[in-house]
């Protein structure tokens, strides 16, 4: 599983739950790739917290931030996240500093 279980909840809930799935993993994959850290694993997903929109019609064109920690709550990497969506598709680019 890749999803945490507020995320899990959220889809359970969701009006739309394949398009906002579209927007879970697409944000963690863009934040996954961008953190660079391979040694992550599928289970690195559910350690990349993201705080999403409560209302999903927010999530198209929402800028996110968020801390990267590690299993410790130490600080690894900050990152910022956007999204874009155009004829249902889900586009979202991250970078990490």
């Amino acid at each position: 599983k890749i999803l945490n279980p507020e995320e899990e909840e959220a889809l359970k809930n969701s009006q739309n739950p394949s398009k906002l799935l579209a927007y879970f993993f697409s944000a963690k994959e863009a934040v996954f790739k961008s953190l660079d850290q391979d040694w992550l694993g599928v289970d690195g997903f559910k350690m990349i917290k993201i705080d999403f929109p409560r209302e999903e019609e927010a999530l198209a064109g929402a800028s996110l931030s968020g801390v990267m920690k590690d299993k410790t709550g130490g600080r690894l990497q900050e990152w910022h996240l956007s999204f874009l969506e155009v004829n249902n598709t889900v586009i979202a680019q991250a970078v990490s500093y």
